[in-house]
Order: structure tokens, then C-alpha cells, then sequence
């Protein structure tokens, strides 16, 4: 039996969902069918719950995008700069909704779709209608037919992913406790691997961390291929909560580590060997409830006292007194949290059980309603819209203007939420994509007099694509590669060629790029080293304000615009460690001076230390 990669199987079904949405759209007498194309390139994933995710996203973005378009429209038919200050201040609200939620992709195709429906529009307003329906079906269109190749051939179901993404949290979480309780008892300092495993807790620490980000995007796209996950969906999502509160009291505990380091810790809290077999047991116990297994071990369910002995620490000074006591109390959250993970676990697999109350987690902290960094990236895709929207009025017979503004907002919002990526690698995959499309274009398609033929180009250039440059480190130029071919053949119901249309499409993206460029050092600056010490003098002034209000609750109750300041300030203090991450690689060697990486890498864990503390 033949058996084929995921390469070459990922490749076959884009391709062929391809041909098939260019085939229909032509058949229907549709215009512009790379409508439908782009549907299907950018929304076409491995997992059937993926894919279906990712294009519902799509298709109710453009949706709603084209429902605002036309209403502005209405509402401002012969005032342009009404028009086009409301239509910036839509599309600034669609920027900065981006970086609050996991479906990002619905408020960016909300953004992108508002220019493209009143931008590239002819004057007559049932034009600008039609746009809008063409759009949207077409967008629907590529969709579902690639849904249906995807569940015919070669389906994937987006459970296995998941559930072994879950799996692989709780694994690495025993492992992490297995470590600590080590460090804790003396165990792994008396190992001549202690070090070795420092060094393996810092590697779980940073997988834990990427892992449980992507957990509740996962469990939205397992929902929807998958009846049993969508059955129990609310308990899967308090269960990935829950894995974060735990995730949390792990990493606050350690932080306890370096005052316990003198202390004897089996001595002062007698119950701790207990508590460590059975957390362990616990885990152990839910890692095998997702393999399928049953489980019945009624002692799993049992409170475990974490009791300190009150005579060994009278003999403590007062400092690691109480650093124990704060220790015994993480220590009985780990035993709570542990026993509810194990509590979510029987009920997602149905398992009859006679639960105690599960503890209810710890309030998480809200993001802040006005983030710094998102509203930066807001000013950026503002600047770079009225930019282009200045040139397309301005500049007589401007080539392409309208691709200018419609290309431009899809790049800087889509640069909002990644604003670490510099502008120059955008540059080689643009010229990939541009001289991929120019050459079918002049030289393939005027040669093409049958569907047959232009279904072969299409098949085999898309099938190339994808399986040549499926590795993950080339897909910038599998992605600019499957637009720009299909913008730049033109494949419409009255073909036709012109040799301006890739080179006008080179100097759009040449503006382009010299828009994202001038607006990475105005109105401000972007550049890596100017952004990770704003964040820093950030955490620091969000800090020294959350250390002056532990007096609040004392001496009188706050007032709300004290409460909402407070709400503020944690969440700087919650979200700066992983700002300052992303910075972190993005620091060029210039502006490292003598400082190297290593030490730019300690300062990040140490304001993740203060930051847990606090």
C-alpha cells in the first residue's frame, strides 16, 4: 500500500480544492475568482477542524467587513473625508481587536474588507453592492469547497492534535513538580546531574508556556470536527483554565525556592513525601484518562493536609518561617488544583464519580482595556492607511492605487500583532512571488484556450508550491508565492494580458514596503531596542504603583478610577515578560554593545520573576 506525506497530501487537496473553486466561479460567470482562490490558500490547513476554523473566521469577517463598507458608504455618499476618517476608525478598531482574542482572523478580515468594498469600487452604488456579494460568496465559495476535499480526501481530525497537546501539558507538568519537589527535598542538588536538571525545568518552563498559548485555538478548531469534544466543550475549556491556574501556582511556588535552600523541608512539613506521590499519582492518573484509559482510585480524591510542624519552625528566624508557610500554602493550592484537574478529567470522559467541591480558580488577570503596545500598533496601521489613501488621491494616475491601499492594510495589520518582524524579509518573498506570477502570466496563460489547460497550470504551480516550500521557515514565500500568482495571471470571465500589470504591481509593493519602513521610526519608534525599554520602564512604573497600593484595603476603600488604575497596572505587569520576550530576539548585535544575549535572556526571567510575585 502506498502511503504518501503530509507534504505531498497537504499539497494535493489545496491544489485540487483550488482548480475546483476557479472552476465553479468561471462556470457561474463570477469576476475576479482569486476571491475564492485566496479562501481556499489561506484557510486551508491540515485538520478539518482547523481549516473549517480558520474559514467560518473568514467567511464572517468579509461578512460583516462588506456589511460596514456598504453602510459607510450609505451613510457618507458624497462627503470623502467623512468617509474616509469613519472608515480609518473602523478599520483602527479592527487593528487593536486583533491582539485581545484568539479569533484575530475575524477582525482582520473585517479590516481588510472595509477598503477592498469601498475602495476598488466604481462611483455607481450598485457596483459597490455587487462587490460586496461577489466577495462574500466567492469567499464562502472557496471555503466550502475546501472543507468537502478535506473531509473526502485524506481527512484529519483536529481531536488527535489536541488531545495530544493536553497530554503533553500534563506530562511535562509532572515532570516540572517531579523536578521542584526534587530541588525542594535536597535530592537534585546531591545528583551530580543537578544541573542538567536546571537546565531541563527551564526547557519545560518555556514549552509549558508556548503549549498552554496555543491549547484554546486548538480546542476551537476541535470543537467544530469533533462531536465529543463539542459535547463537553465548557468542561475542556475550565480544564485548559485550569491547567493555567496550575501552571501559575508551579512557577509562584518556585520562586520560593532560593529562601528554602537552608531549611530542612521534610522535617518542618512531615506530610510533604505523601503529598508528592500523590500529586504524582494525580497526574499520572489524568494523563491516563485522556489516553482512554478508566480509572478508579477512590484515594485520588482524597484533601490531603499540608500541615507545618510548629515546633521545628519556632527554631526558623522569621524570614524562612515565613517562606515556609507561603510554601505549605502553595502547596495545598497544588493539591486542590490537582484534584479538580482530576475532577475535569472523569467528566470529559464520562466516568462516574462522586466529586468533592471543586476549588474554584483564582481570578485571572483581565487584560488591560487600553494596551500601550496594541494602540501602537493601531497609530501604525493609521499612519500607513491615510498614507496610501493620500496617494490615491493626490497623485494623478497613480498605477494600482487601489491595490496600494488595500495591500498595505493587509500587511501593517497583519504587522500589528507581530511588530518585532522587521520590513526587509518581506522583501525577497515579494520578488519571489511577483517573478512567479509575471512569468504564467506573460508567458503561460495567453497560450491556455481550454479550462483544461488553465486547470493543469493551476493544479501543478499550486501543488509545487506548497509541497516545495512546506517547511515552516519558508512560508512567507509559499504565501506571497500562491497570492501574487494568483493576482498577477488575472484569471477572470474576459482574460485579459498586459505585461504593466506585474510591473505596476512591483511598485505598489515597493510603496508598500517604503510605508511600513518610514512608519517603523514615526510617529514611533518600532525598533526592537526603543520598544524593550519602553516596555521595561513600563513594568517598573506599573510596579512601584502596585507596591503602593497594599495599603488600599486598610485605610479606605478604593474609588473606581483607583480599582480600574490597579486593573491597569497588573496587567502591564501580567503581559510585559512576554513583550519583552519577543523583543528580546528581535535585538539587533549593534545595540546588544558588550551586553550578550545570554544576560538579555536573565533580565527577562527576572521581571518574570517579580512579575509572578506580584
Amino acid at each position: 500500500m502506498i502511503t504518501f506525506s503530509a507534504p505531498f497530501k497537504d499539497a494535493f487537496k489545496m491544489a485540487l480544492a483550488m482548480v475546483i473553486a476557479y472552476a465553479i466561479a468561471l462556470s457561474q460567470g463570477w469576476g475576479t475568482p482569486f476571491w475564492a482562490g485566496f479562501a481556499v490558500a489561506f484557510c486551508g490547513l491540515t485538520g478539518v477542524g482547523e481549516s473549517l476554523n480558520k474559514g467560518m473566521l473568514r467567511v464572517f469577517g468579509t461578512l460583516f467587513g462588506a456589511v460596514m463598507g456598504l453602510a459607510l458608504l450609505s451613510l457618507f455618499p458624497q462627503d470623502r473625508w467623512a468617509f474616509m476618517v469613519t472608515m480609518s476608525l473602523f478599520v483602527a478598531f479592527c487593528t487593536y481587536m486583533m491582539g485581545g482574542t484568539t479569533r484575530w482572523y475575524f477582525w482582520f478580515m473585517a479590516g481588510i474588507t472595509v477598503p477592498i468594498v469601498a475602495v476598488t469600487a466604481e462611483p455607481n452604488a450598485v457596483y459597490d453592492f455587487n462587490r460586496a456579494v461577489l466577495r462574500s460568496q466567492q469567499t464562502t465559495l472557496g471555503i466550502v469547497v475546501y472543507t468537502l476535499v478535506s473531509i473526502l480526501i485524506w481527512p484529519v481530525n483536529s481531536r488527535r492534535g489536541f488531545e495530544g497537546a493536553v497530554r503533553g501539558v500534563v506530562d511535562d507538568q509532572r515532570r516540572l513538580l517531579s523536578l521542584y519537589m526534587e530541588h525542594l527535598t535536597g535530592t537534585s542538588g546531591k545528583a551530580a546531574s543537578g544541573q542538567d536538571a536546571a537546565q531541563e525545568a527551564t526547557k519545560l518552563r518555556a514549552d509549558l508556556t508556548r503549549t498552554l498559548a496555543s491549547l484554546p485555538t486548538k480546542l476551537d478548531q476541535a470543537e467544530l470536527d469533533t462531536y465529543e469534544i463539542w459535547e463537553v466543550r465548557r468542561t475542556w475549556h475550565g480544564f485548559i483554565g485550569q491547567l493555567g491556574a496550575l501552571q501559575g501556582t508551579l512557577e509562584a511556588w518556585r520562586q520560593l525556592f532560593h529562601e528554602l535552600d537552608a531549611v530542612d523541608a521534610e522535617r518542618l512539613i512531615p506530610a510533604l513525601p505523601v503529598l508528592r506521590a500523590e500529586l504524582d499519582a494525580r497526574f499520572k492518573a489524568v494523563a491516563d484518562m485522556l489516553s482512554g484509559e478508566i480509572i478508579t482510585q477512590p484515594n485520588l480524591y482524597a484533601d490531603l493536609a499540608c500541615e507545618v510542624d510548629r515546633d521545628q519552625l519556632a527554631t526558623l528566624p522569621h524570614f524562612q518561617q515565613s517562606a515556609v508557610l507561603l510554601a505549605a500554602s502553595y502547596l495545598t493550592r497544588l493539591e486542590q488544583e490537582t484534584r479538580a484537574l482530576f475532577d475535569a478529567a472523569s467528566d470529559i470522559r464520562g466516568l462516574s464519580t462522586k466529586h468533592a467541591a471543586r476549588p474554584a480558580l483564582g481570578e485571572p488577570v483581565r487584560p488591560s482595556p487600553l494596551d500601550p503596545d496594541r494602540l501602537i500598533g493601531v497609530l501604525r496601521q493609521t499612519t500607513v492607511l491615510w498614507l496610501t489613501l493620500l496617494l490615491f488621491i493626490y497623485v494623478p494616475d497613480l498605477p494600482a492605487a487601489s491595490a496600494l491601499v488595500i495591500v498595505s492594510a493587509v500587511f501593517v495589520m497583519l504587522l500589528s500583532a507581530h511588530p518585532q518582524i522587521p520590513v526587509r524579509v518581506f522583501l525577497w518573498p515579494m520578488a519571489f512571488g511577483i517573478v512567479l506570477g509575471a512569468v504564467a502570466h506573460i508567458f503561460v496563460m495567453p497560450h491556455l484556450s481550454s479550462f483544461l489547460g488553465l486547470g493543469t497550470m493551476l493544479f501543478v504551480t499550486v501543488f509545487a508550491l506548497v509541497y516545495l516550500l512546506y517547511s515552516p521557515r519558508h512560508m512567507l514565500k509559499r504565501y506571497f508565492g500562491l497570492a501574487f500568482f494568483m493576482v498577477l495571471v488575472s484569471i477572470d470571465v474576459h482574460q485579459h494580458y498586459s505585461f504593466l500589470t506585474a510591473v505596476n504591481l512591483a511598485l505598489v509593493c515597493l510603496m508598500i514596503l517604503g510605508s511600513l519602513a518610514i512608519t517603523q521610526y514615526f510617529p514611533v519608534s518600532l525598533r526592537p531596542e526603543d520598544r524593550f525599554q519602553a516596555i521595561l520602564r513600563r513594568f517598573l512604573r506599573s510596579s512601584a504603583f502596585l507596591m503602593s497600593t497594599t495599603g488600599w484595603s486598610r485605610e479606605r476603600a478604593p474609588s473606581r478610577l483607583q480599582r480600574w488604575r490597579k486593573a491597569h497596572h497588573l496587567s502591564e505587569v501580567a503581559t510585559a515578560p512576554g513583550k519583552l520576550a519577543a523583543w528580546a530576539h528581535a535585538l539587533p548585535s549593534a545595540a546588544l554593545g558588550g551586553t550578550t544575549p545570554a544576560q538579555v535572556q536573565d533580565l527577562v526571567t527576572s521581571v518574570q520573576a517579580i512579575s509572578d510575585r506580584l
